[in-house]
């Protein structure tokens, strides 16, 4: 399976049914990821008949581009 098909794509292909639940937002300060600047991650679960497939966490660099 190559790396760059998205998760929702790759769910839809199996035609699996499925949820996410957040588990937490928040912003992140000084992570070494990005150069110091800070973060805003996101967890959250992909749920398939109330098991967990995946846990996710995503980390994006707020910069000039959040316009903040």
């Amino acid at each position: 399976m190559r790396a760059d098909i998205p998760i929702g794509r790759i769910l839809r292909s199996h035609n699996l049914e499925t949820r996410r639940d957040m588990v937490e937002l928040e912003i992140l300060e000084g992570e070494l990821t990005f150069d110091g600047i800070p973060v805003l991650s996101r967890t959250y679960k992909i749920v398939h008949n109330n098991h967990v497939l995946m846990w996710i966490n995503e980390r994006f660099p707020i910069d000039a581009r959040w316009k903040l």
